[in-house]
């Protein structure tokens, strides 16, 4: 019944009258949505705070909630009749359909909404140059921090290295933080990829530490792992290299992942529909020495480079290198002047 639902969808689309109660319960709705992030957990709101600001296309749960305070009917009808003046379409149809079925969906989108060739927006990503902080006022007793260092570019070479950097250090990282010296439940390292451009990201929310110790053992332990690496045997190495390549091309287990994983390489440019391969094909040619010079390089940008995002909870000691970002919407506009 696709066919069916979608002419619905979009003939409501097109003729809704907007009722103006409705339109304030829904407005009111969505506020309350975005207002409550501020009761997220600390390191969940200091993740989201390197997206809303490294990425065109996203804003503070607070910023949207005090924006649509002030939509008007008036205005999302104006907005709504500029929006259906034309469109680009960009559709995925996949499973258990055949090309008939894809000539009516497509008949149906042609009749409903006047079609035209333009390029579609895409989201941006602000390059992370120089070291910066950005302090986050979250009601909360523990601290969190987000340490987000940027890969150089978005090639699939660098975006490799660093996620096979991740997956090395993602066990020992939380083994030195957690288990041994204790400093919080919340703990990893991930790629934390802003579209094409990865990243090694360390975080950790801590009701034991501020936001400058938990900067300082992250320092010291990728001090520690650079020893730990250069001991590492060519077999050991060899092997979790070998997981990490198991893990990226690894067997939709549905139809929902499959449908995710095709959309998100749409989204990204890949129309062969092979991200993950070409990742894994690009980290199977990593070699040891090549991961000590990038890990050695990695060490060496973290104070001039990265980007922090932190929150006291009860501590007062904060990072003290990089310029601080005082109020993050001026900052971002400046990154995407």
């Amino acid at each position: 019944k696709q066919a069916v639902l979608l002419q619905r969808l979009l003939a409501t689309f097109r003729n809704l009258t907007i009722d103006p109660q409705r339109f304030a319960i829904r407005r009111t709705e969505l506020q309350n949505s975005w207002l409550s992030a501020r009761t997220e957990h600390p390191y969940r709101q200091t993740s989201s705070a390197i997206n809303n600001l490294l990425v065109s296309s996203s804003w503070s749960p607070e910023l949207l909630a005090a924006t649509i305070g002030e939509v008007t009917v008036a205005q999302l009808e104006s907005w709504r009749k500029r929006r259906l003046q034309h469109f680009s379409v960009e559709g995925l149809v996949h499973g258990n359909v055949t090309e008939t079925d894809v000539t009516q969906l497509q008949n149906i989108i042609s009749a409903a909404i006047p079609l035209r060739e333009f390029a579609l927006v895409r989201p941006t990503i602000a390059n992370t140059q120089r070291a910066s902080r950005l302090p986050l006022e979250i009601d909360h007793q523990v601290a969190a921090m987000v340490l987000y260092l940027q890969d150089p570019d978005d090639a699939l070479g660098t975006r490799a290295k660093s996620t096979l950097a991740v997956h090395l250090m993602r066990q020992p990282y939380f083994t030195s933080l957690r288990t041994e010296q204790q400093l919080g439940y919340v703990v990893g390292v991930s790629t934390k990829p802003l579209r094409n451009r990865g990243s090694v990201t360390f975080l950790v929310q801590s009701p034991v530490a501020d936001p400058k110790a938990l900067q300082h053992a992250t320092y010291n332990f990728m001090d520690n792992y650079l020893d730990t690496l250069l001991a590492m045997s060519e077999e050991d190495f060899n092997e979790y290299r070998t997981g990490l390549i198991s893990e990226l091309t690894e067997q939709d287990k549905n139809l929902g992942m499959r449908s995710g994983r095709y959309w998100t390489d749409l989204r990204l440019g890949y129309a062969s529909f092979d991200r993950q391969q070409q990742l894994a094909d690009a980290i199977a040619k990593l070699t040891k020495t090549e991961m000590k010079t990038y890990m050695t390089a990695l060490r060496s940008r973290l104070p001039k480079e990265r980007l922090i995002a932190y929150s006291t909870g009860k501590f007062s000691d904060v990072p003290s290198e990089g310029a601080q970002i005082r109020d993050a919407t001026d900052y971002k506009s400046t990154l995407f002047s």
